[in-house]
């Protein structure tokens, strides 16, 4: 996996895990309109936070799960 840069820089290939943290979120809340009076927002998400050793550049991967998807 990789991230190309606008400038043409490549993260990805020389990587390294810095940190990672991981929770669930389970908040309702109130729609305008609709048939239900409040709607559920319940995930999974997790990040990871890496380190490119090659340019020194500090970036994250961010992945969230909900039961109808990955997003």
């Amino acid at each position: 996996m990789g991230l190309r840069l606008g400038d043409g820089t490549v993260l990805g290939a020389d990587a390294v895990l810095t940190g990672y943290q991981h929770w669930r979120v389970e908040t309702p809340w109130i729609p305008v309109y609709g048939r239900s009076a409040t709607v559920s927002d319940t995930y999974e998400e997790r990040r990871w936070n890496l380190r490119d050793n090659g340019s020194s550049i500090n970036f994250g991967v961010q992945i969230r799960a909900y039961a109808s998807g990955v997003v």
